[in-house]
């Protein structure tokens, strides 16, 4: 019977710890959502010709949780757009904007913009990413489309697939790059 109740109590925590991680990435998403629309047209938080695909909670990372007044929290959220309103297939990229809720405070402001650095983004092209998967809370893994020396500005022919780790003291760093031909 102790056990019953020590498995209902386990079950009652977890479901309590995922809600309040869906609360953390809705109101990051929201602050987003807004921030999108002061920089980008036909954004993937409305549905148009060019983003078919919505951003929900399901592309809100939580890379630190609070877990006091002392603690920031941060959140990275993947979205995409027509950045400064150039118009065009070939201006929509995918934007990777970083939150954070400061200690003391309980709303998000937007840090950054590709919050990787450019060490990382380098590997990134953010106009053709096919995968990005938090693989836990300081590791990604983000495939993107790669153009070879001979590719037209039509596409990439090549692939990246990179893991992203966050190391203590140096920030995001490419721990593992694997190239292939896209078929």
């Amino acid at each position: 019977m102790k056990f019953k109740f020590l498995l209902a109590g386990l079950f009652l925590s977890f479901q309590a710890q995922a809600a309040s991680e869906l609360v953390e990435k809705n109101q990051a998403l929201a602050v987003v959502k807004n921030y999108a629309k002061t920089i980008a047209c036909e954004n993937t938080f409305e549905k148009n010709e060019f983003s078919k695909i919505l951003t929900t909670s399901r592309d809100a990372y939580i890379i630190e949780k609070g877990n006091s007044d002392w603690e920031q929290t941060t959140v990275l959220i993947l979205w995409g757009g027509d950045i400064g309103c150039a118009g065009g297939s070939g201006s929509q990229l995918s934007v990777l904007t970083e939150l954070a809720k400061l200690p003391g405070r309980d709303n998000y402001i937007v840090i950054s913009n590709y919050p990787f650095g450019e060490d990382v983004d380098k590997h990134i092209n953010y106009g053709f990413i096919s995968e990005f998967k938090q693989l836990n809370e300081n590791l990604f893994k983000i495939t993107s489309g790669k153009f070879a020396d001979d590719d037209s500005n039509a596409g990439p022919s090549l692939q990246d697939t990179i893991l992203v780790k966050k190391q203590e003291g140096i920030g995001w760093k490419v721990i593992s790059s694997r190239l292939s031909k896209i078929y």
